[in-house]
């Protein structure tokens, strides 16, 4: 799931070269999230080396442990639904 995300960031970063300068803020799970753009920039770099050009920053803050994220993750996606948080946290744990 998070791969998922991480893609879809990466293709509007891809499809918005408007948005010239960059600065990651990568706070508790989106941090983790930040990582996986990285991991599938570096798989194309030649299609996403613009995209890396135009960080200027990264600012990294209570970045969450592996063990946590299937704890953390659900309850962002479903912060009020109890069923599909539960679902969820079964699914990625």
């Amino acid at each position: 799931m998070v791969q998922v995300t991480a893609g879809e960031v990466l293709r509007f970063l891809a499809n918005n070269p408007q948005y010239g300068r960059i600065v990651v803020h990568g706070f508790s799970i989106g941090a983790y999230v930040w990582g996986e753009v990285q991991v599938q920039m570096s798989a194309d770099f030649e299609r996403y080396s613009p995209i890396v050009t135009r960080v200027k920053g990264q600012v990294y803050d209570s970045i969450v442990d592996t063990p946590s994220i299937h704890k953390g993750f659900p309850l962002s996606v479903f912060p009020n639904n109890y069923v599909m948080r539960t679902a969820f946290e079964k699914y990625l744990g």
